[in-house]
């Protein structure tokens, strides 16, 4: 018997809805980054060929036999892989498990296929929960639950359903009553979901971020950074962090040229800038709170800063501060600091990371005490060149004849570079023996990696200790959360030079580069969209007991000040109503009455209303030829109220053609109700659309018979 084309698209709904799942858990690892290229390539043309055939009722595209000898071939590639290909168990499981869940997806038609599939999208959805910390993984594991709630539904209905019987009620209106009754319950799963989430902080972190290996994050920020490297991240524009600054006084000159400093590195070869291995003084962190320095900044115009940064994890295990860090609060176990002065977690993150710090900038000019001078290892360290062109020496010597001081010969140096060599980030084309002596006598122009680079070996020359510090620029702000925009595009280097008497000062030789452009309509866009992202990681995966405890104390003050504010309208209104009681005292009551009779009736009435709106509704579509095998029934439901109106109630044991033939044939009505019965048949076992307008018309020629005797 064949397929109904109620029953067809009752499959089909079951079918997009095991879709929708499968495609939302493979968006949310995909979008992770875990996944490699041909394994995201080789799962979404699975998906797009079951997209395909689904839509367009080709069946098959692949025959079952080529599936199962690939997966039988693939099973003994797994071993090629583990051992040549991936290297470890985790990636080489992983693209087993993706490439037969992509067979199955393409063979899928029985029960037990579906429900695996099922069983494999909840595995990549929880997968990505470890694995993915962005405001994009809600959105798919909603799009997870709605075509979840879907397939169990229809799965049910459809399990059940025999296709050799046709259901009383029908089925062409199943499937969008089972999308809005998806919907619903989709509706109430978040919203429970969202009141257990504000009871029950975030506790599992933790414990689960060691569960994940160690992510793909940008280069430049661990101990080593080639000449173009940095170059090559601020090609890209990957959110790296978000930064709030809590002085609304910071004047704007000062927030938009700070530095978010990473690492500072000492040794350079020529073609790249290193530290040498150290595992740095570990910090006791206490409470999640840890003092960095205990020694106080020199000079009056010091300036500190509080801010607090969600950073991504795409920058190792770095952490970033302006100025000079005070004082950190974070969620570590752990904290390093490095010989230059930078902090490290010593761990990858999963999620990223929250801090809050305390820093005190640089001052301007020399400061009033002068600072400790560098021993004397530190300063051969950060003093050793590579074999240089000879040039290079020559051309810092005559910059710096007429300076006095080690101040006077850097800010020569620093002004020299910026404003004879151009801004670029363009590469080289070729590569090159001296990068530093090619950028000074020859291109004249690169990006703040060379002018840093160029600058700290000029300055050792001279005799003065520097190094190239490496972490970015201030960002955008974003007017719509108050935070910072940090971009890989920001990232940036600089040169810490080591002066006398004043310690490690920052010189900054890279010129400007282009103004940001007007703000474009998708720029606004993005605006917004961060905004949401920094909502997500402060208010959901930054979600602990003491942002409870604020949540909770927040919502006391709250109903607090709307008991008084309420307490206080009430006496007023209460005052207010017994003078008014005076004086209208038997009309109000009266209103009062009339009010809750017309409320009562209303209520006793609307369910009548109701069904009288839904049967017109449904007339009226019938009119228009858009009736369904349901209707037959309503419309013989009111023939059969017009007949017991005059006197012929059916008994419940005839049929409807033995009620039509108990009528007498001498009656104005009687040919009318067997034509009537015979569309009725046509309509409600025959699906003959097009005898639904004859059965209205002929209702309305009974309505006009003035008798049926």
């Amino acid at each position: 018997m064949p397929e109904s084309p109620a029953s067809a698209s009752l499959d089909r709904f079951f079918q997009y809805s095991i879709l929708g799942m499968v495609a939302s858990g493979y968006a949310a690892v995909a979008t992770s980054g875990s996944l490699d290229l041909p394994t995201i390539l080789i799962a979404g043309a699975a998906l797009l060929g079951r997209t395909v055939s689904v839509s367009l009722r080709i069946g098959r595209l692949i025959p079952d036999w080529v599936l199962n000898v690939t997966a039988i071939a693939y099973v003994g590639f797994y071993p090629v892989d583990y051992h040549y290909i991936s290297g470890e168990f985790v990636a080489a499981t992983v693209h087993l498990i993706f490439f037969l869940g992509s067979l199955l997806l393409l063979k899928a038609q029985s029960p037990r296929d579906y429900f695996f599939l099922k069983l494999i999208a909840l595995m990549e959805v929880l997968a990505a929960s470890i694995l993915s910390s962005g405001l994009g993984y809600l959105l798919f594991l909603s799009a997870f639950l709605l075509c979840g709630a879907g397939a169990l539904m229809s799965g049910e209905i459809r399990a059940h359903l025999s296709k050799h019987k046709v259901a009383r009620t029908g089925l062409a209106a199943v499937t969008p009553r089972l999308g809005w009754l998806a919907l619903c319950v989709f509706s109430g799963t978040i919203l429970v979901a969202g009141a257990l989430f504000v009871v029950l902080p975030r506790t599992a972190h933790a414990a689960l971020r060691h569960l994940v290996p160690e992510r793909l994050h940008l280069p430049g920020f661990a101990n080593e950074v080639r000449l173009g490297q940095i170059g090559e991240i601020q090609q890209s524009r990957i959110p790296v962090m978000n930064i709030r600054i809590f002085d609304q006084d910071l004047p704007p000159a000062i927030r938009d040229s700070l530095k978010w400093r990473g690492s500072a590195l000492a040794h350079f070869d020529g073609r790249r800038w290193f530290n040498s291995s150290e595992r740095g003084q570990r910090l006791e962190v206490e409470n999640g709170q840890v003092h960095l320095t205990t020694s106080q900044p020199h000079g009056r115009d010091v300036r500190r800063i509080a801010y607090d940064v969600q950073l991504k994890s795409v920058t190792g295990d770095a952490l970033f501060f302006a100025g000079t860090p005070e004082f950190l609060r974070i969620e570590s176990p752990q904290l390093i600091r490095t010989s230059s002065g930078g902090y490290r977690t010593g761990y990858p993150w999963t999620r990223g990371i929250r801090y809050t710090a305390y820093s005190y900038l640089e001052p301007h000019g020399p400061p009033a005490a002068a600072a400790a001078p560098l021993p004397a290892a530190t300063r051969m360290e950060h003093l050793l060149l590579p074999r240089l062109d000879q040039r290079v020496g020559n051309l810092s010597r005559s910059l710096t004849q007429a300076a006095v001081t080690q101040r006077q010969k850097a800010e020569l140096i620093e002004q020299y570079l910026r404003t004879r060599f151009q801004y670029t980030l363009q590469l080289p084309e070729q590569r090159v023996e001296d990068p530093v002596s090619h950028f000074l006598f020859e291109r004249k122009k690169g990006h703040c990696e060379y002018f840093a680079s160029a600058m700290a070996v000029m300055l050792r020359t001279l005799e003065i200790p520097s190094r190239v510090a490496t972490g970015f620029q201030s960002g955008t702000y974003n007017p719509v959360s108050g935070w910072h925009l940090i971009r890989s595009s920001d990232a940036h280097s600089w040169v810490e030079a080591y002066l006398d008497g004043s310690g490690w000062v920052t010189f900054d030789p890279t010129p400007p580069g282009p103004g940001p452009d007007q703000l474009s309509l998708f720029a606004r866009m993005g605006m917004y969209l961060d905004a949401a992202e920094v909502f997500w990681q402060d208010w959901i995966m930054s979600y602990d007991m003491e942002r409870q405890l604020k949540l909770a104390e927040t919502m006391g003050e709250s109903g607090r000040r709307f008991s008084l504010d309420w307490g206080r309208r009430w006496l007023s209104l209460k005052s207010a109503a017994s003078e008014a009681a005076s004086m209208w005292s038997w009309p109000l009551a009266l209103a009062i009455v009339g009010a809750i009779a017309a409320a009562m009736l209303s209520l006793k009435w609307l369910p009548f209303v109701s069904l009288w709106w839904r049967s017109h509704q449904r007339v009226r579509k019938m009119h228009q030829g858009n009736a369904e095998a349901t209707d037959a029934t309503l419309l013989y439901q009111r023939l059969l109220a017009m007949l017991e109106r005059r006197g012929f109630p059916k008994p419940i044991w005839t049929t409807p053609a033995e009620f039509a033939a108990m009528l007498p044939a001498t009656s104005e009505g009687a040919a009318v109700v067997s034509e009537f019965t015979a569309a009725y048949n046509e309509l409600r076992f025959g699906g003959r659309r097009e005898a639904a307008s004859r059965m209205v018309q002929m209702l309305s020629q009974l309505e006009r018979a003035k008798q049926m005797r």
